[in-house]
């Protein structure tokens, strides 16, 4: 569960993520893909929305939630997943200097 302020990627979530676990977080903190793989819930900060998020992920399947969860970690935030995008980028940045 995400906090209200602001928070990029949040790492709590990541990990979570990486063990199966579904999120739910507010808007203002941002998981790449966790709409795109149903690995969890984004929702406003109000009690209406964050209980309706929390309800509807606990009510469901545990099992499915936990494949899609890793394969979400697996596809885009594994370190070799990371380093290649990065260093797509970093040679970007020197053919352009």
């Amino acid at each position: 569960l995400a906090p209200y302020h602001f928070e990029e990627t949040s790492t709590a979530s990541l990990e979570a993520l990486s063990c199966g676990t579904p999120c739910v977080l507010t808007e203002q903190c941002d998981v790449p893909f966790l709409m795109e793989y149903q690995a969890g819930k984004i929702c406003q900060f109000n009690h209406t929305e964050l209980y309706n998020a929390i309800h509807e992920v606990l009510t469901s399947s545990k099992e499915q939630y936990e494949i899609v969860c890793k394969k979400l970690i697996e596809d885009h935030f594994i370190w070799n997943e990371v380093g290649q995008r990065l260093n797509v980028i970093l040679l970007k940045c020197v053919k352009k200097g």
